[in-house]
C-alpha cells in the first residue's frame, strides 16, 4: 500500500461568536461551529489506520505510507475579509423589521446565494459595541434574491444578523472567513465593477494586489 486518501471536507468554524447561534437552526449551528482542524483529522486518521492494521496483523503495510488529503477552504477561509459599507438603513413598520442595505451583494459573495453559505458579519466601525440588534441585510443589486438570509425558509441562513443598535450609513461591515474562491467567483452582474483587493502583511503594511475596476473596465470586452 502506497498511500491513503482521506479526502476533504474539513470544516471551518464560521460561528466563532456564539452570540449569533440563536439566529441559526440547530443542525446548521453544529456544522458552522465545527472545531475540527486539519491536524486533528490527520492524527485521528493515523490512529484509526494503525489500530486497524494492528488488529489485522498488517502493520508492515504502513511502512512509508503517504497520507493524502484536500484541506480546501480550511486552509484559507480566514485569509479573506470582505469590507462593505452600509448605504441605507430603513425600518419597515408593517413587519417591525430593521434593514441594513450594503454595497456588497452576491456579486461578491456568490456562495451565500448558491449554497446558502454563512459568513459572519460584524460592524467593524463599532466593533467594541454590543452586537445585539437584529437587522435584515441585503446587497445593492436590482434582484430580489440579493439578500443575506434564506429566501426559501430552509433555515440555512439566519433571518437577521446581530449588529449594534442604530447602525449608521457609512458603517463598515466586515464579512469574515470569506476566503476560498471569493475572487474567482466575483461577477460584474448588474454593472457592478470589481472592488480593490489588498494584502495586509505581518508588519501591518498594505499592498494592493488587485486594483479597483472602473465603469470603463466593464466595457473592455464589448
Amino acid at each position: 500500500m502506497q498511500h491513503i486518501n482521506i479526502g476533504g471536507g474539513i470544516p471551518v468554524n464560521y460561528l466563532r461568536d456564539q452570540t449569533h447561534a440563536s439566529e441559526i437552526s440547530e443542525n446548521e449551528r453544529e456544522m458552522l461551529g465545527a472545531k475540527l482542524t486539519a491536524a486533528e483529522m490527520i492524527e485521528s486518521t493515523i490512529d484509526a489506520v494503525r489500530t486497524a492494521a494492528r488488529q489485522a496483523n498488517a502493520e508492515h503495510l504502513l511502512e512509508d505510507l503517504e497520507i493524502v488529503m484536500e484541506p480546501g477552504r480550511a486552509v484559507i477561509a480566514d485569509a479573506v475579509t470582505i469590507l462593505t459599507s452600509v448605504r441605507n438603513v430603513k425600518h419597515r413598520p408593517e413587519t417591525g423589521e430593521d434593514w441594513a442595505l450594503t454595497d456588497a451583494g452576491y456579486n461578491l459573495m456568490l456562495s451565500m446565494v448558491m449554497y446558502q453559505w454563512y459568513y459572519h458579519a460584524i460592524d467593524a466601525t463599532r466593533a467594541g459595541e454590543s452586537h445585539d440588534s437584529r437587522y435584515r441585510m441585503a446587497g445593492p443589486l436590482c434582484d430580489g434574491g440579493d439578500v443575506y438570509f434564506d429566501l426559501h425558509g430552509d433555515g440555512h441562513l439566519p433571518d437577521c444578523r446581530l449588529l449594534p443598535e442604530n447602525i449608521q450609513v457609512g458603517d463598515v461591515i466586515a464579512m469574515l472567513n470569506t476566503g476560498a474562491y471569493t475572487m474567482s467567483q466575483m461577477t460584474a452582474y448588474n454593472g457592478r465593477p470589481f472592488p480593490m483587493a489588498v494584502l495586509v502583511e505581518d508588519d501591518g503594511s498594505i499592498e494592493v494586489i488587485r486594483k479597483r475596476d472602473s465603469y470603463q473596465d466593464l466595457l473592455l470586452n464589448e
